[in-house]
């Protein structure tokens, strides 16, 4: 399948879209997952993905230009907005925080990606949503039980929301917001093969 990378002379909004509406279905939300499983095989793909995005987020330059733009998602009563984050500087990020960050994220993502929809192998999942960490709290919950920097995670999730790979939602019914995979992101995982029946996982909520 063809698929777009991150392409550093396109135009990008100042501000990313906000999804301020509800959808009229609550949308089967999925929680992110804790550790990363599956073979050795998968895990050195899972790997080098995570290496390959690093440094595409690291050359877009419209990245550059926003770093420090705040990243804002409706409030959960869709009136008003709150601060998700702010676009991180790239230049100076630190590799060995940023990779294990991505290494989960893409491992809850494609695994999402794997059994919400397997009807047509051409078409992202609907849904495809995941819950993310977002107060200082759920942050270090991250941490300790993944050993992932949640604030590394964070400024991942304001990245790729930034580029157009994921939509960012408000909380519900008390929860934290969710992100949803789009087309390009989804087209980056299949083709580096991430995305696939029997996708290893070990779900946990909290």
């Amino acid at each position: 399948m063809n698929y777009k990378t991150l392409d550093p002379s396109a135009p990008s909004p100042s501000q990313p879209k906000l999804e301020a509406e509800f959808e009229t279905e609550t949308p089967d939300i999925n929680w992110l997952l804790p550790q990363i499983l599956g073979s050795p095989a998968y895990r050195v793909r899972l790997s080098a993905a995570a290496a390959d995005l690093f440094s595409e987020l690291q050359a877009d330059s419209a990245l550059q230009v926003a770093a420090g733009q705040s990243i804002q998602i409706p409030d959960h009563l869709g009136v008003g907005t709150m601060p998700y984050g702010h676009l991180p500087s790239l230049n100076n990020a630190r590799e060995e925080l940023w990779i294990p960050a991505l290494e989960l994220l893409l491992h809850s993502l494609s695994h999402v990606a794997s059994t919400a929809n397997t009807e047509n192998d051409h078409l992202p999942p609907i849904p495809a949503d995941i819950y993310v960490p977002y107060g200082t709290d759920a942050l270090r919950s991250l941490r300790s039980k993944s050993s992932v920097n949640g604030e590394a995670f964070k400024q991942a999730i304001a990245c790729l929301v930034h580029v157009g790979w994921l939509d960012l939602f408000p909380a519900r019914d008390m929860r934290s917001p969710y992100i949803r995979i789009k087309t390009p992101l989804y087209d980056w995982m299949n083709t580096r093969g991430l995305v696939f029946d029997g996708h290893p996982s070990l779900a946990l909520h909290s």
